[in-house]
């Protein structure tokens, strides 16, 4: 498959084994340069609510690629289909499988929680403000199983599992660890062949439920609503 335009721009900027540098590159692509490319964020708010701009529910963020004079609206954050869940990525354009989407940017931040090896902020932690999006990947929602439509890489490339259609939400599995209650010890727990996935008593809940993963020391295995609130519930 040929790179689209998205890739192409990651391929030209980005430093080798340096996804802090890279990120910081490619967070300041919105003025014009001597590559004749651009990357930035429009942000709108059909409907101003609250000051806060992360309190208004139609806030929509949408990241906009400008390559050999063409504008592709890519991808937007705005409100996710998944009730609770805050904000969403959906595509703004047609993914085909395996095709590069974005890439997971950030950069290293003063943690003050800890879960295992996923910081986070503790609860009732309020954003001032507008903070550095990036590239959205790091929006991206949990689900598991066929639900998810999109593959973060080892080298932090987000792909598409399957053809994706304008208007999706993206949706990718955390694939964090999870408490395993028998160890008594965070596991990275292992994927269950579909036909073998048969109805036993979940570890975690005790509900006689289909196994979804077991833990690679015990075998035990969890039910699926034990794993997905295992990849959100972080604090």
């Amino acid at each position: 498959m040929s790179s689209n335009e998205l890739e192409r721009i990651y391929n030209q900027v980005r430093i080798v084994d340096d996804p802090f540098s890279t990120s910081q590159i490619c967070a300041n692509l919105f003025e014009n340069n001597l590559f004749g490319f651009r990357v930035y964020c429009s942000l709108e708010i059909s409907c101003l609510k609250n000051y806060s701009v992360y309190n208004n529910d139609e806030l929509k963020i949408t990241l906009i690629v400008i390559f050999e004079n063409r504008l592709t609206r890519w991808l937007s954050m705005s409100k996710s289909t998944i009730t609770g869940a805050g904000f969403g990525v959906f595509a703004e354009k047609p993914f085909r499988k395996n095709e590069f989407i974005t890439v997971y940017l950030g950069k290293k931040v003063d943690y003050t929680y800890m879960h295992g090896n996923v910081v986070g902020l503790p609860s009732g932690y309020e954003f001032k403000g507008i903070h550095e999006e990036y590239w959205l990947g790091h929006r991206i929602n949990h689900a598991s199983g066929r639900k998810a439509n999109v593959r973060i890489k080892s080298n932090l490339i987000i792909i598409a599992l399957r053809d994706i259609e304008i208007g999706e939400e993206l949706l990718v599995d955390y694939n964090r660890d999870v408490l395993c209650v028998k160890c008594n010890k965070e596991k990275h727990f292992g994927d269950i062949p579909r036909t073998a996935q048969v109805s036993i008593h979940c570890i975690n809940c005790g509900i006689f439920d289909n196994s979804y993963k077991d833990c690679p020391k015990c075998q035990g295995r969890i039910c699926q609503k034990c794993y997905d609130e295992a990849q959100v519930n972080i604090l």
